[in-house]
């Protein structure tokens, strides 16, 4: 991989105006341009949970459908997210229920006041056979802060040490400016921040035919990964619901910070995956 035409091309994608109608397209033509892209692929094993959580609009509030839980259908999925464009469902989850919670500081820190309670809903699913999974980490051991970067990116190292050596200065430049682009919280950096991370991970796996993307947890910044699944793999095939709760916390507003407390949980007693319901 040419170190030059990588340096050509992330400056046209940092060029890109997000405004314009065609941005996405003109993203996705960009980084196709680059010639052979570098998905690197690890496996998850059967029998993983992973962990989704919706917010609350207010207290009375119940998900007593399924679907409310599960992937956001295509036609409600408004904006370009992590790992998708707007009308491309994602099935997006963490690894833990904190990790999930973390998710969703950002829109708790606008959406609510001090003493103020919210409620989120969590379902926990397993995974039911072996996927395939692109992963985004960084060349760079000084930016390797997470136990996800220090551990995949060794995995990644060796990826670029089978390319000959006037090809790896390309992969590493390549990998850098992805992984700055994963790990940038999109409300405080650029606006083509999410246009960047869509267009390769549609790219990725329709290259490699991966299942989804694995990547470390930008609010978390040390601990924590989340997996973007693509939608035509999540069913209940594929992931089988283990449990439901309902967590109830409360805002604290001090000396200038946000703090979210949890006071109380509730599970749902059972559901249905047939009749797409949930009791509680």
């Amino acid at each position: 991989m040419d170190e030059n035409i990588i340096k050509i091309a992330t400056n046209k994608l940092e060029r890109i105006n997000p405004n314009d109608q065609s941005s996405y397209e003109k993203t996705f033509k960009v980084l196709k341009s680059i010639g052979k892209i570098p998905v690197l692929i690890t496996k998850l094993g059967s029998g993983t949970p992973v962990f989704r959580s919706r917010t609350h609009k207010n207290e009375t509030q119940l998900y007593e459908r399924i679907s409310d839980i599960f992937i956001t259908p295509k036609d409600k999925v408004q904006k370009f997210g992590r790992c998708n464009a707007p009308k491309n469902s994602i099935f997006y989850t963490s690894e833990n229920r904190p990790i999930s919670y973390i998710e969703l500081v950002k829109d708790w820190f606008f959406g609510f006041k001090d003493d103020e309670r919210l409620f989120v809903t969590i379902g926990k699913w397993i995974t039911q056979k072996e996927l395939n999974l692109v992963i985004v980490t960084s060349p760079d051991m000084c930016q390797r802060m997470s136990s996800f970067d220090q551990f995949y990116g060794n995995y990644l190292d060796e990826y670029i040490d089978q390319f000959p050596i006037n090809e790896r200065k390309g992969y590493v430049a390549f990998y850098k400016y992805l992984f700055g682009k994963f790990s940038e919280d999109s409300a405080l950096g650029r606006k083509n921040t999410y246009l960047v991370t869509s267009a390769y991970c549609d790219l990725a796996i329709s290259l490699s035919n991966a299942d989804g993307i694995l990547y470390p947890s930008v609010p978390s910044i040390i601990y924590g990964m989340n997996v973007a699944f693509k939608a035509d793999i999540a069913n209940f095939s594929n992931f089988k619901l283990n449990a439901i709760y309902r967590s109830e916390m409360i805002v604290i507003k001090e000396d200038g910070k946000t703090h979210f407390k949890e006071i109380g949980i509730r599970k749902a007693t059972s559901f249905d995956i047939d009749r797409n319901s949930i009791r509680w």
